[in-house]
């Protein structure tokens, strides 16, 4: 599978996003066959430990692989965008994939790593990661769970969000940037969204992230509060 778009800027596979060497990409998807979460394309290296070959999985794909980063970016978000239900489960060799979401849906820490003291210099990151995360006002709400059908949601919809919320709870909120969009009334499924509707959403981004970076966020506090020295930091 391959996106128009993609095609016209040469983005068709993860190398050609590193190509520039100043742009990484990861894509979360869920392997239901194997219970497992996985990061694209960095997980295509991973040995598979029930194949009698010790093949890895880019080598089990219906067209192996190489090299991991051949695989294709659009596919990847094929797979990471499969949302149970909505859309038929993607495929990896023999294994099913839906959507990412199911096991990680906020997975903002993907690129962090933590101070190491022990090291002669310290590595100090250069610049922050930061996380758009589309919010409504009764987000943490108490659902009510009276029967199957509800218990079955509110699982789903425990599955989906705890280990995100768990994570924000003990790391770095300041570096989060929640937008607001209870006023534009949009969900997760609503996959054909007015220009009107898509204006407003852009406005409220705009807005509230300018907010953010402006009156809230400060870099050398957030260096402190992950347990780094801004001293340490190398321009």
């Amino acid at each position: 599978m391959v996106s128009a778009p993609l095609t016209q800027r040469q983005l068709i596979t993860f190398a050609d996003v590193k190509r520039s060497g100043e742009h990484d990409l990861k894509v979360v998807a869920s392997d239901i066959s194997r219970g497992e979460m996985l990061v694209l394309p960095d997980d295509l290296d991973l040995i598979d430990p029930v194949d009698s070959q010790n093949r890895s999985l880019k080598q089990l794909l219906d067209t192996p692989l190489t090299d991991r980063d051949q695989f294709g970016v659009a596919e990847a978000v094929r797979l990471s965008m499969s949302i149970p239900l909505f859309f038929e489960p993607g495929s990896l060799g023999d294994r099913k994939i839906v959507d990412g979401g199911i096991l990680s849906n906020f997975p903002l820490w993907i690129y962090d790593f933590k101070p190491q003291p022990s090291q002669p210099a310290k590595k100090c990151p250069r610049w922050p990661t930061f996380g758009l995360r589309l919010v409504e006002k009764d987000n943490r709400s108490r659902h009510c769970v009276s029967g199957p059908f509800d218990i079955l949601g509110s699982m789903f919809r425990t599955m989906m969000v705890a280990r995100d919320r768990y994570h924000l709870n003990q790391a770095n909120r300041d570096r989060v940037i929640e937008i607001d969009v209870t006023s534009a009334q949009v969900t997760a499924t609503a996959f054909n969204l007015s220009e009107e509707k898509k204006k407003q959403l852009y406005h409220l981004g705009y807005s509230q992230t300018k907010r953010f970076l402006l009156e809230t966020w400060n870099w050398k506090q957030h260096l402190r509060d992950r347990g780094f020295d801004p001293a340490d930091l190398i321009v």
